[in-house]
C-alpha cells in the first residue's frame, strides 16, 4: 500500500461489549425500552467521567467502570424526567403512546457550568447542571447500593408545544435554543442570578461565587418566560434581557418544515448573533436574533452521477448543521494536505451547467477510500471476490516521485536536496516546516538564515540533522512530480482569487488552465469574461450571499445531509467542501428493506476542538473522522482558506466483522479520556468515543494526536 502524502490516521486498542451478553444481563422486569426514529440518544459529560443514555423517558446515568469504557448494566443514577402540564396535553409525534420519549439531547457549556439539555416527544425541553449529577452518583456509589432515582429536578422546564429535536446552547451569551416541529425555533435565555454593570457593561453571574445553582424548575402552567421579539445583545436593554426569562421565537416560514438541528452563530464579540437552522427539506435557515430576519439556502448541492433513482423518500434531507469557529482547524502546508488528495484537478468541481450541481466546489469524494469489500458488511462479504489489500484504508494512486536517491542517503546528499528547495523556496514553502524548534529559526527570515548556515563549513549539528532527514521525508510523501505539485497550487490560487462571476466562467480543469496562461500572457489582467448563462447567473447569486456574522465571527458552518457532508467556508470568495456518500454500505435486500437503510442518515456529530477532528455518524451504524484543515492565511485573499479531509471510517472492517451488530445505532458519544493534567484539570489531549447500537452493544475507541501537527491515532 502507497504511503499517505499526509499524516495518517493509526489504529491501536479497541474495546467492545456485545449487546446478546450485556442483554443477558437484564431480566423481564428491569429490560429498558428504547425509543425509535430519535436523533442522538447517549452524550458524555466534558466535566466529569459520567455517560448518558436515554431509554424512553428516561435518562441512565453510568460511569465507566474503567479506561476501556466498560458499561455496567445497571447505571448509578436515573432520571426519571417530570413532564410539564403543557405536555400531559401533548399527543407524541413518534409515539402517541410514550409522547414523553426523548429525541435528542446534548452536552454544553451555559455560562461557566456544563448542563444536560434535553429534548422530547411531547415538546419538553429539559436541562439539568451535570455536577449535581456527579455528586449524586458519589453518593450512589458509596451506598454500595442498585440504581437509585434521582430526585434533582431540571433547573430549567419549559414546553414548546410540539415535538421538540434539534439543540443549541451558547456559553458567553447563555442563551438555549430548540428546533421543533412547528418549523420554528425557540430561544430561551434563563435569567440565573445575572447581575449587570450598566456603567462598564460587565455581566456577572453568581453561579461563580456561590457553592449551590438556583433551584429552579419551571413546571407551572403560564411559562415565566417572557416573550420578546429580539433578543440583541448589542443594545443599551441589555441588562432588562439579562434580568428576566425571555423566550423568542423564531419563524422558518411557509417553506420551512421539521427542524432536526441548529447551532448559533457567534459575532466578533463571541455574543450569539444568528441561529442556524436545517429542516428536513434539506435548507439551511439563517435567523437572526435582532433583526426579525430569516434568510434561506438551498440543500447540498448535488452531483448528477449521484442523484437518487426515486423522488421522494430519497430527496436529499437537511439532518445537521454545526457552526465551528476558525480556531478549531488546523494549520497544515499545502491544499493537497488539507484535503487528503495528491492532484487537486480530481477535487476541484467547476462544472456549473446542471441546476442540480451549479455551485463550484473542492469535492473530495473522488480520491476517498477505496472501501472494495468493506463496502459490503463482512457478513455479506461471500457476494464478491475477497480482496488481498487490507478494507477500510486509504489507497493512493501511484505518481511519480522524487529524484531517485539512496534509501538513506548522507548527510551531504540531503543538505544538497534541501538546499535545492529552499533555494525555491516561493514555490516550495508548501513542502516544508519552518524548524521553529531550532534555537534562531523562529522568525519569518528562516529560510535565508537556513539557507546561509547550510552553505556554511560547520553547518551540522544533530538538530538540523533531524530536520533535513525529515524535511525530506515529508517532501517525498507530498511530493508529486514537483511542477504539477506546484501547478496545482497555482491553479487553485488563481481560481479563489477572480472574480466570482469570472470564475463562474470555468467549467474544467483545461479551461482554468487556458485562462491562466492567457492572463499571464496578458499585458492587461483585466480581461473581458464572455456573459453568463442564466443557470450561471443563479449560481453566483445563491454563492454571493453570505450567511450573516459568519465573516465576522471567524465561524465555518457544516452541515449533513443523509449521505453527504458540506463545509461552508466564513467567506463567500472560498469554495465549499464536499464529501458524499462516504459511509456508504451495502447489504442484502432483505436486511436492507426491513431495518438499517431506513436510518441512513448523518444525525449524530461532534467537533472535538483540541484534535481539530470533526465526528459524524450514520444511525445505520457506521462513523467518519474528518480532520479540520486551514492553509496559510496568506494563500488566498478569499481566506480563510478552510476545508476538510476524510481520515476514516469506524468501525474498522475487523471489527465490523467481530462486534458491529446489524442494527442500528443509538447514540454516538464523545468526551476526554478520564485523567488529570499537571494542573489538576480534566486532561483533553486524549478522547473517547463511544458508540451505542440498539441491541445495547459498545464499541469505543481512544482518540489523540501526537501534537499540534501530529497524526490522529486510534487506540
Amino acid at each position: 500500500m502507497a504511503k499517505r502524502f499526509f499524516e495518517a490516521v493509526n489504529v491501536g486498542n479497541f474495546h467492545a461489549q456485545k449487546g446478546i451478553q450485556r442483554a443477558l444481563e437484564y431480566n423481564d422486569r428491569n429490560r429498558p425500552r428504547i425509543a425509535y426514529w430519535r436523533n442522538n440518544l447517549t452524550a458524555l459529560s466534558h466535566d466529569f467521567d459520567l455517560y448518558f443514555v436515554a431509554y424512553g423517558d428516561k435518562i441512565h446515568v453510568t460511569k465507566p467502570l474503567d479506561l476501556h469504557q466498560t458499561l455496567p448494566i445497571t447505571p448509578d443514577l436515573v432520571l426519571d424526567l417530570p413532564r410539564s402540564l403543557l405536555g400531559t396535553k401533548i399527543r407524541g409525534y413518534i409515539d402517541q403512546n410514550h409522547p414523553h420519549d426523548v429525541n435528542n439531547m446534548k452536552v454544553g457549556k451555559l455560562g461557566e457550568f456544563e448542563i444536560l439539555l434535553i429534548a422530547c416527544d411531547d415538546g419538553d425541553l429539559l436541562a439539568y447542571y451535570t455536577r449535581l449529577l456527579e455528586r449524586d452518583v458519589t453518593a450512589a456509589d458509596s451506598s454500595w447500593s442498585d440504581a437509585s432515582t434521582s430526585h434533582i429536578q431540571p433547573f430549567f422546564h419549559e414546553n414548546v408545544g410540539i415535538s421538540a429535536w434539534g439543540l443549541a446552547v451558547h456559553q458567553y451569551s447563555r442563551l438555549i435554543a430548540v428546533g421543533t416541529n412547528n418549523s420554528n425555533v425557540h430561544v430561551f435565555q434563563p435569567a440565573l442570578a445575572v447581575c449587570y454593570d450598566a456603567e462598564t457593561g460587565g455581566r456577572y453571574y453568581q453561579e461563580g461565587t456561590s457553592s449551590n445553582c438556583p433551584d429552579r424548575c419551571f413546571t407551572a402552567a403560564t411559562s415565566p418566560f417572557t416573550l420578546v421579539s429580539t433578543l440583541d445583545f448589542g443594545s443599551a436593554a441589555l441588562g432588562d434581557f439579562e434580568r428576566k426569562d425571555c423566550r423568542l421565537i423564531l419563524e422558518l416560514g411557509p417553506s420551512g418544515s421539521n427542524i432536526p438541528s441548529i447551532d448559533f452563530v457567534s459575532d466578533e464579540n463571541g455574543e450569539a448573533s444568528v441561529v442556524l437552522a436545517t429542516d428536513v427539506n434539506g435548507k439551511l435557515w439563517s435567523l437572526s436574533l435582532s433583526q426579525n430576519e430569516t434568510l434561506e439556502w438551498p440543500e447540498i448541492h448535488q452531483n448528477p452521477s449521484h442523484l437518487p433513482l426515486f423522488d421522494d423518500e430519497f430527496e436529499p434531507r437537511g439532518w445537521g448543521v454545526l457552526c465551528i469557529p476558525i480556531s478549531c482547524f488546523m494549520l497544515v502546508k499545502s491544499p493537497q494536505e488539507a484535503l487528503g488528495i495528491k492532484q487537486l484537478q480530481f477535487a476541484l468541481q467547476l462544472d456549473t451547467e446542471s441546476p442540480m450541481h451549479c455551485l463550484q466546489s473542492l469535492d473530495v469524494t473522488p480520491d476517498m477510500v477505496k472501501y472494495k469489500i468493506s463496502s459490503l458488511h463482512p457478513s455479506c462479504s461471500f457476494f464478491v471476490e475477497p480482496s488481498q489489500d487490507p478494507p477500510n484504508e486509504l489507497t493512493l494512486e501511484s505518481g511519480p516521485t522524487l529524484p531517485q536517491v539512496e534509501s538513506d542517503p548522507p548527510f551531504s546528499d540531503l543538505r544538497a536536496l534541501v538546499l535545492d528547495i529552499l533555494s525555491n523556496a516561493e514555490d516550495t514553502k508548501y513542502l516544508v516546516q519552518q524548524p521553529t524548534h531550532i534555537p534562531g529559526f523562529q522568525s519569518e527570515d528562516w529560510v535565508k538564515r537556513m539557507i546561509a548556515l547550510l552553505q556554511s563549513e560547520n553547518w551540522y549539528s544533530h538538530a538540523v540533522g533531524i530536520w533535513l532527514e525529515e524535511t525530506y521525508s515529508d517532501v517525498g510523501c507530498r511530493w508529486d512530480g514537483g511542477v504539477l505539485f506546484y501547478d496545482d497550487i497555482k491553479a487553485l490560487q488563481f481560481l479563489l482569487q477572480l472574480p466570482i462571476p469570472a470564475r463562474y466562467q470555468i467549467n474544467t480543469w483545461d479551461r482554468l488552465q487556458r485562462a491562466m496562461t492567457k492572463i499571464e500572457d496578458s499585458e492587461n489582467a483585466n480581461l473581458k469574461w464572455p456573459d453568463l448563462t442564466q443557470t450561471q447567473w443563479a449560481s453566483v447569486v445563491k454563492k454571493m450571499q453570505a450567511i450573516p456574522q459568519l465573516q465576522e465571527g471567524q465561524m465555518a458552518v457544516i452541515r449533513t445531509s443523509a449521505q453527504d457532508i458540506e463545509l461552508i467556508p466564513p467567506n463567500t470568495d472560498m469554495l465549499s467542501t464536499i464529501c458524499r456518500n462516504f459511509l456508504q454500505q451495502k447489504l442484502p435486500r432483505q436486511i436492507t428493506q426491513e431495518s438499517l437503510d431506513r436510518f441512513d442518515r448523518l444525525n449524530m456529530f461532534a467537533v472535538i476542538p483540541e484534535l481539530s477532528l470533526l465526528v459524524v455518524a450514520s444511525q445505520k451504524g457506521r462513523v467518519g473522522l474528518f480532520t479540520l484543515t486551514r492553509l496559510e492565511d496568506d494563500f488566498s485573499q478569499a481566506g480563510p482558506a478552510v476545508m476538510f479531509r476524510h481520515d476514516h471510517v469506524l468501525p474498522f472492517t475487523a471489527h465490523e466483522k467481530g462486534f458491529r451488530p446489524l442494527v442500528p445505532l443509538l447514540g454516538m458519544a464523545v468526551g476526554p479520556l478520564q485523567g488529570k493534567d499537571k494542573h489538576g484539570s480534566v486532561q483533553r489531549k486524549i478522547w473517547r468515543l463511544i458508540l451505542h447500537y440498539r441491541d445495547h452493544t459498545i464499541l469505543s475507541y481512544e482518540l489523540k494526536r501526537d501534537g499540534i501537527m501530529g497524526s490522529l491515532e486510534i487506540l
